[in-house]
């Protein structure tokens, strides 16, 4: 149960997260690809038992790469090249 309620917390906290396409020099974001990563990244979470937040930079979907160059703490970039 444990793992579950701090699995809840990353998600609520990370899920805030913004998947982007590289187009040339410019980042876009497509809603079709915003909703099917989140929904990786909620699988992710659950599969792997993540409770610690920065366990979330493994995270990969689809060619969806964590970028730390990007973003904040709590909003990490995940960027699709």
């Amino acid at each position: 149960m444990q793992i579950i309620l701090a699995s809840a917390k990353i998600m609520h906290d990370r899920l805030k997260s913004v998947p982007e396409v590289r187009k040339g020099n410019n980042l876009k974001i497509q809603a079709v690809w915003a909703k099917t990563c989140r929904g990786a990244m909620t699988r992710f979470i659950i599969q792997n038992r993540i409770t610690n937040p920065d366990d979330l930079t493994a995270f990969s979907y689809e060619g969806f790469e964590y970028e730390p160059k990007l973003g904040e703490p709590n909003y990490p970039h995940f960027i699709k090249q």
